[in-house]
């Protein structure tokens, strides 16, 4: 089976359209769903363009791989748009929306720190 290197994007490639979709779509999104779209593309900013450079570059990823995770994280993105957009929130934070900030904040902590140890394992 063929696959694509790390060091030329399969990783990349596969995760950018959950960061670009919501980019396309973002001057629509009301001013009350951009902190929510905001925490959604940091994470894939992340997953798309600073992890891929920390991986061990002798990886393959296979093809088939490459073009079903771009499928699923291209609709992942358009679902998230989608609910922000028919999903308005009120503008005031509530105590729900700071609790999502902060398990986001840690999740976030908890994933780079896991992907750390991932690859001194590997």
């Amino acid at each position: 089976s063929s696959g694509i290197n790390a060091e030329y994007g399969g990783w990349m490639i596969q995760e950018c359209p959950a960061f670009f979709v919501p980019l396309l779509y973002a001057n629509l999104l009301p001013s009350t769903s951009l902190i929510p779209m905001a925490m959604f593309m940091v994470h894939y900013f992340n997953r798309s363009f600073i992890f891929p450079f920390l991986m061990k570059h002798d990886l393959q990823t296979p093809v088939e791989t490459v073009i079903s995770a771009f499928i699923f994280c291209s609709f992942n993105g358009w679902l998230q748009v989608t609910f922000l957009l028919q999903n308005v929130h009120n503008a005031s934070f509530s105590l729900v929306q700071i609790a999502g900030l902060l398990i986001f904040v840690c999740g976030m902590t908890i994933n780079i720190s896991a992907d750390s140890h991932l690859r001194e394992l590997a």
